[in-house]
């Protein structure tokens, strides 16, 4: 008999490895995000669409997006946020 996967305890051990949220500073603000393993499924729809502003959002959360766009972000910027969330999602060396 096969042993039935458990898939909360496999996001426990998740979010167990990687921190409840990731910090980041831009624009002399501070914001948070998740890692990217714990966000919406709908986040990977919105890569695959190119869909900036989607991914943006649902990254950083309504309230903390319109305070992020209000810094004016530059594709640079936004690649770079991604890149180290990335990297510390997977536990590759990101720049605190």
């Amino acid at each position: 008999m096969t042993d039935t996967f458990d898939l909360d305890a496999a996001r426990a051990r998740r979010l167990e490895a990687s921190g409840d949220r990731l910090t980041f500073r831009f624009g002399g603000d501070e914001f948070s995000v998740l890692p990217l393993s714990e966000l919406s499924v709908s986040f990977l729809d919105a890569l695959s669409e190119n869909d900036t502003s989607a991914m943006l959002r649902m990254l950083l959360g309504d309230e903390q997006f319109d305070r992020f766009m209000e810094k004016g972000p530059r594709v640079g910027d936004v690649n770079d946020l991604v890149s180290w969330v990335s990297e510390q999602t997977t536990g590759g060396e990101g720049n605190s």
